[in-house]
């Protein structure tokens, strides 16, 4: 699951891993709605970035579910380093190596940020903890938008190299089976 709406998503900001958006009343509202539809889905655990905007979604969720919450920093989204907190319109495809909603360039770097190759790095990590700690669990995974893309790259073996990646609305729900 995406997290909430945030007053950065509104005014059209990067967040990457700048921790300062905070969800929107709207946005707490929709994770409400969400959450409740997700009662008949037994889930047993959640595991949400360790971001407040991640935090918060999965603690209204927790609420709703009556779930724990377990925080893990390989969900954050990407580091977008000096563009955070500036114009979306500065993810540029020479910047994050997409172009057209399709990955061109996975080694592309923002100043003072991550590849989308080091995000998939992340995301092998959190599969792998995933196997590991808690394959009898039925997760909701709360994180962002370019982590889900890239979960779902690693966790299909697809490489990155020509991947979709369109938009992953707020509040949305994404199946991601193990691998």
């Amino acid at each position: 699951m995406r997290h909430g709406e945030t007053d950065w998503n509104r005014r059209q900001l990067v967040q990457g891993q700048e921790d300062q958006s905070r969800l929107t009343p709207e946005g707490r509202d929709r994770v409400a709605e969400v959450a409740s539809s997700l009662k008949p889905a037994s889930l047993t655990l959640i595991v949400a970035s360790d971001l407040h905007r991640a935090q918060e979604t999965a603690e209204i969720t927790a609420e709703i579910l009556g779930l724990v919450i377990v925080s893990s920093e390989l969900l954050r989204e990407r580091d977008f380093g000096s563009l955070e907190g500036g114009p979306r319109s500065a993810l540029v495809p020479d910047v994050t190596g997409i172009s057209n909603d399709v990955v061109v360039d996975p080694s592309a770097r923002p100043l003072g940020g991550e590849t989308l190759d080091e995000m998939a790095e992340r995301g092998k990590d959190f599969l792998h903890l995933v196997a590991d700690q808690w394959s009898d669990e039925k997760l909701l995974v709360v994180t962002h938008g370019g982590t889900i893309r890239v979960l779902e790259a690693v966790a299909r073996h697809t490489p990155l190299l020509g991947s979709p990646w369109g938009t992953v609305d707020n509040c949305s729900l994404w199946p991601i089976n193990s691998w």
